[in-house]
């Protein structure tokens, strides 16, 4: 079971196809272990990303599985699939190319989905106070450690999209539109921007595969996270590999 609960166990014998004939021939001493929630991979959240090497093709893939998997906090849900609450992460360095191949074989996994996000940290979203005024895009009285340009702003009276501007001090910055009300209820900071997202290679391949072709992530660090479709009954073991392919000439 994937939920905590009381459960009854029942045991039947097999006669005849009928479980319902008994038979002392097919007594005898049973054991009935039980045991509790497994832990979650090691990878489960985007800090303890498996890192992987990027080859010229996919000469080396690394098993994961997304089994006992929870959800990250602070990631918003991906645009593809259907993020029911589970999922596990990697990492891998684009190259200087800026062309990063990303693929899945998914081995005891049923339907899995994959997106992939840059960032400047692992660390998640987080809440943070500061009051801001209608028409105006600095906040104050905030706290502006850890922060950089870029990140997302969302929360009341900010409009959609909004992106850290500018950082003016320890305790004020601007952001990209003005603001909508008058506010100083907390605001959620998101470090998060989807670069890709995708379920399929095609209708006859469940496997996902990404390629993302941009110089400006050149050096960066990328986060990818892995889920399976509408639960985790569909989720299970796979194997994972990032290349950077060579041109044809």
């Amino acid at each position: 079971p994937q939920t905590s609960g009381l459960r009854s166990i029942r045991i039947l014998s097999e006669q005849s196809g009928n479980p319902c004939i008994p038979n002392h021939l097919l007594c005898g001493t049973l054991t009935i272990t039980c045991s509790g929630i497994p832990d979650p991979p090691p990878y489960d959240d985007p800090c303890g990303a498996i890192s992987l090497p990027v080859n010229a093709y996919c000469a080396t893939s690394l098993g994961m599985t997304s089994s006992w998997s929870t959800a990250t906090q602070g990631v918003p849900p991906a645009s593809c699939g259907s993020y029911a609450g589970n999922d596990v992460w990697a990492s891998a360095v684009v190259p200087a190319s800026g062309v990063l191949v990303v693929q899945v074989d998914q081995v005891g996994a049923v339907d899995l989905a994959m997106a992939i996000y840059s960032a400047p940290a692992c660390t998640t979203a987080y809440l943070l106070g500061g009051t801001r005024t209608t028409g105006f895009t600095l906040v104050t009285g905030s706290n502006t450690t850890g922060m950089v340009v870029g990140m997302i702003v969302t929360g009341t009276g900010i409009p959609a999209g909004t992106t850290v501007a500018s950082i003016v001090n320890a305790s004020t910055f601007t952001m990209s539109n003005a603001a909508t009300a008058n506010a100083s209820s907390a605001m959620q900071v998101n470090i998060w921007t989807e670069i890709a997202c995708t379920t399929d290679l095609d209708p006859d391949n469940l496997d996902p595969f990404i390629a993302v072709n941009d110089p400006a992530l050149a050096g960066q660090t990328v986060w990818i996270r892995l889920f399976p479709e509408s639960g985790p009954v569909n989720g299970g073991s796979f194997e994972l590999c990032a290349f950077e392919p060579t041109p044809n000439f």
